[in-house]
């Protein structure tokens, strides 16, 4: 992937650990960190200290989607054998973000139909959590 990115476009590619944020970006680095899609494939205390994290290199906000509650996923979409990174850890719920301050938003979403790598039986129809931390600053 890195290898196919063109030069003249506006970004920086990072190929970090997620858990490393804290030693490549100081404080008060980005107005917003989004974790989209990003906390449940951790366990909880590294989701959490993810969270700790973002918040210290967001100067404004964090923002978060995940599934609310513990979705089984251990899918391999492109058929590379990435399903270890794929694999859901840890659920979350509307008291868990707002007991760190959070407020939240609960809205209906139907996953995709995907190939998966067991034959576990998940519901599609989910609920996910949208979620934002806004830092009481006058930065």
């Amino acid at each position: 992937f890195l290898k196919h990115i063109l030069v003249d476009e506006p970004y920086i590619p990072l190929n970090a650990d997620a858990m490393d944020i804290d030693c490549l970006f100081l404080p008060d680095s980005f107005d917003m960190v989004l974790l989209a899609d990003v906390i449940e494939h951790l366990d909880s205390r590294a989701s959490i200290a993810l969270l700790d994290m973002a918040n210290e290199i967001a100067r404004i906000c964090v923002v978060v989607s995940t599934p609310k509650g513990f979705i089984p996923q251990d899918i391999d979409i492109w058929g590379y054998g990435g399903d270890r990174h794929q694999t859901h850890r840890c659920g979350w719920s509307v008291e868990g973000l707002e007991d760190m301050g959070y407020s939240v938003v609960e809205r209906p979403y139907t996953m995709s139909d995907v190939r998966r790598c067991s034959t576990q039986s998940v519901d599609p129809h989910v609920t996910m959590l949208y979620a934002v931390l806004r830092k009481d600053n006058d930065k």
